[in-house]
């Protein structure tokens, strides 16, 4: 807690098996939303209030990509809780529990050492790093649903 600077237990996930590689955190609506990572698609959400996990449909994989084979992760916007498994983000709704197969694409899916991607609230832009090793600087507008390249795209 930030006011009496004390570290908090938290109720434990519902697995067995720990959070993985392509594992991801995001906060948003007083709620802490997961990907486990480790090659599945399980999605869950941490309710801050009642101190507990529950277990939400899980993210479509449109490529078939298991999440943690490549890389993954989540970015909370105004619109949904967005992820990025493949070369499609998808799009789930907090209110309807449900994913968006539809999403945005990607002319690229995400890689290890080094992907990442961030949202711009205010611009409504998903800034995306493709990884291994490249130097793929990406956006996505997410009210005209369209990537764009920032940089020319190079190898080291």
């Amino acid at each position: 807690e930030i006011e009496t600077g004390k570290i908090v237990s938290l109720a434990p996930l519902p697995y067995a098996k720990p959070i993985g590689r392509g594992g991801w955190l995001v906060y948003g609506d007083n709620s802490i939303y997961c990907l486990r990572g480790d090659e599945t698609a399980d999605f869950l959400r941490y309710d801050i209030e009642k101190d507990r996990w529950e277990e939400l449909p899980p993210v479509p994989l449109v490529c078939g990509v298991p999440i943690g084979a490549e890389c993954s992760g989540l970015a909370y916007t105004s619109e949904g809780i967005l992820a990025w498994p493949d070369h499609h983000v998808q799009k789930f709704d907090p209110i309807t529990g449900k994913w968006d197969k539809c999403g945005f694409s990607c002319t690229f899916r995400p890689s290890v050492n080094g992907c990442m991607f961030t949202y711009d609230a205010q611009e409504q832009k998903l800034y995306i790093v493709q990884g291994n090793y490249s130097r793929t600087l990406g956006t996505l507008d997410v009210k005209t649903r369209r990537f764009s390249y920032l940089s020319p795209r190079q190898s080291p």
